[in-house]
């Protein structure tokens, strides 16, 4: 019961608190937005609960209906509920960027790029793949480094 109660008060301070929070923020968006920004990358956009993200895209995309979100979404889980919450991309950091990765350090086997990939089929128009200029922290693995030489040594 008393539990029951912190939580209830929890999620008042929270909601109040995003309420608060909520327009001021939508209202840094609509500020550089109005200055001609574009887009916004939205680093951690998943620890940022997906309702103000509803809210605060919608609102900005009706006054920049051009105006692109770019998100940050570290569980694949969550994936589709951002997209849902106005995000028009999420940039790809765990899904095939930790697969390629694994797959040129011997930890995984090729085919396991067809799992990746088709586990955002559905999404696949929202989702931006990259690879960092060869992952600098990886790159300093000496195991890495050897791979990769193997793999792409002039034929």
């Amino acid at each position: 019961m008393v539990s029951t109660i912190v939580m209830l008060v929890v999620e008042v301070i929270i909601l109040y608190l995003f309420q608060i929070h909520g327009i001021k923020m939508t209202d840094i968006l609509l500020f550089w937005a109005g200055k001609g920004v574009d887009s916004f990358r939205c680093d951690m956009a998943e620890m940022v609960p997906s309702a103000f993200w509803l809210h605060a895209t919608t609102i900005v995309k009706e006054q920049y209906p051009d105006l692109l979100f770019i998100g940050e979404v570290y569980d694949t889980a969550q994936y589709r509920t951002y997209i849902s919450s106005g995000f028009d991309y999420l940039y790809d950091k765990v899904g095939m960027y930790d697969c390629l990765r694994d797959v040129v350090c011997g930890q995984r086997p090729a085919n396991a790029i067809t799992y990746c990939w088709q586990s955002v089929d559905d999404i696949k128009d929202h989702m931006l793949f990259f690879l960092r200029i060869m992952m600098n922290n990886v790159l300093q693995a000496t195991s890495f480094a050897v791979i990769f030489l193997k793999l792409f040594q002039p034929l």
